[in-house]
């Protein structure tokens, strides 16, 4: 199920721009 992994990364950039 790649549509899964692309939330998971999808959410992981979200964090990441949060910190930012």
């Amino acid at each position: 199920m790649p549509e899964l992994k692309r939330f998971d990364f999808e959410e992981r950039i979200r964090q990441l721009a949060s910190e930012g």
